[in-house]
């Protein structure tokens, strides 16, 4: 909004997204896996098939089970 001045309120957008960022932090700190699927994507590198599922699992059910 700030950059395209809408008058449009994220707040609670933004809010959901930090605290989602937050739990990935945590479940990054937990699972060494994840941490290091997650630095290879973030350095432009590519996952295996599998690689992607498993990280999706781990993902989907630390979210999903932690509100």
């Amino acid at each position: 909004d700030e950059r395209f001045g809408l008058g449009i309120d994220f707040s609670d957008i933004n809010e959901d997204v930090a605290k989602q960022n937050e739990k990935i932090a945590q479940l990054r700190t937990r699972s060494p896996e994840v941490d290091s699927y997650v630095q290879r994507l973030e350095s432009n590198l590519t996952l295996t098939e599998e690689e992607s599922e498993r990280l999706v699992r781990e993902v989907e059910e630390f979210l999903g089970g932690k509100d």
